[in-house]
């Protein structure tokens, strides 16, 4: 069933009509530490879980928060009020957006609709400059690391190393952006049925394993860096 399709029914079957002008993008990089931080206070990661499931208004998500805070142990019940500062702090960070009005049959007060600004979100805590200073200790750590694990005792090229990662951020990146632009509808509902922290495993997983499948000279290089 379509979104829009559901929205029609709930619509008739409560007598409103939500009208929405805006439609989210697929997905949204997350990567500035003030909204990582936010994300990591349970309070707005349910509140951003809540609206994965369709355009709310604030009295709907207090709801639903609530419901969520009586089954959980790491949040507590709040008020509308409250809610509506969580959400205006969400607005500010480019995470939600207010889409649109519900119109109440044979009234003629609106209520704001609350939704996410993209369906998929992933997490990015860090970028390395993989050709840089801070790169250089990185890939040190990593051929050192690898060497002893695996019992290698020709010790592997930093810079080596150092260019197949930033060969692979390259290609990393590329994968995300044909996801993001070429994503059927039946993938997207699959990833928006996970949570913030789901995402981010199952993203990092396809987006090695496809980065690699579609690039096999990757696994070539970093398999002659680490043999020096």
């Amino acid at each position: 069933m379509t979104f829009r399709r559901q929205l029609e029914i709930a619509s008739q079957k409560n007598k409103y009509q939500d009208i929405l002008d805006y439609k989210p993008v697929i997905l949204k990089i997350i990567d500035d530490e003030e909204t990582l931080k936010k994300l990591e206070d349970p309070n707005y990661d349910v509140l951003m879980s809540i609206l994965r499931r369709r355009p709310m208004t604030v009295r709907e998500i207090t709801t639903a928060f609530n419901e969520e805070a009586e089954k959980s142990s790491s949040i507590d019940s709040k008020s509308q009020k409250t809610i509506y500062h969580y959400l205006k702090i969400l607005e500010d960070l480019g995470l939600i957006i207010s889409a649109g009005q519900r119109v109440i049959m044979g009234k003629t007060a609106t209520e704001k609709l609350y939704m996410r600004t993209a369906r998929m979100y992933e997490r990015r805590y860090k970028y390395i400059d993989w050709l840089g200073e801070e790169g250089n200790e990185w890939a040190s750590r990593f051929g050192t690391l690898f060497n002893s694990l695996f019992s290698i005792e020709k010790k592997s090229s930093a810079k080596c190393i150092q260019e197949f990662f930033a060969k692979w951020t390259k290609a990393k990146k590329a994968e995300i952006e044909k996801m993001a632009s070429l994503a059927p509808d039946d993938v997207v509902e699959i990833i928006t049925g996970c949570d913030l922290r789901e995402l981010s495993e199952i993203l990092g997983r396809v987006y090695i394993f496809g980065t690699f499948m579609n690039q096999p000279d990757l696994l070539e290089q970093l398999r002659v860096c680490l043999k020096g």
